[in-house]
């Protein structure tokens, strides 16, 4: 979900941001900052979130896994340096589970840079986290989180 952070900025998908997190800045030993409320939940399904006009059901299901994936508290994205590799398995697990659902409610325009952050978590996943991003990830990755940006009103912490 363009709820991700990879390398200097990720989105959510979110991702969305995605979301995506920066897998070398992930530790598993650093501490996770929780969510406002509460710790981030390990469910691996996605919440449910009502379609609502204007790109709003994609910023609502971004945010919610974000939240609950601990990267994201108010729409701001943890700093990098507080992210963990909890953080990133979650963001991973949850957006691929939502997937469909978080492509479906982009533009047009968004929808092939989300498939080519969806492409990278499904390899990170698959390869125990080790993975490289694939060719056009960095402005796939960047089109994404200007879209969380501009319409979500997400905010990147540094």
């Amino acid at each position: 979900m363009g709820i991700s952070r990879v390398h200097a900025q990720r989105s959510l998908l979110v991702v969305i941001a995605a979301a995506a997190l920066t897998v070398s800045g992930c530790t598993k030993d650093a501490p996770a900052a929780p969510p406002t409320g509460g710790a981030a939940q390990s469910s691996t399904a996605p919440p449910t979130i009502p379609a609502q006009p204007g790109g709003t059901d994609y910023c609502a299901l971004a945010e919610s896994i974000a939240t609950q994936s601990g990267i994201m508290a108010n729409k701001h994205f943890v700093s990098p340096l507080k992210e963990t590799r909890e953080m990133l398995e979650a963001v991973v697990t949850l957006s691929l589970a939502a997937k469909d659902q978080l492509g479906a409610a982009l533009p047009d325009n968004v929808k092939p840079a989300f498939l080519i952050e969806m492409q990278y978590f499904q390899m990170l996943k698959d390869s125990n986290y080790t993975a490289a991003p694939p060719a056009g990830f960095d402005a796939a990755n960047k089109t994404v989180n200007d879209y969380g940006v501009a319409t979500c009103g997400f905010v990147f912490d540094q």
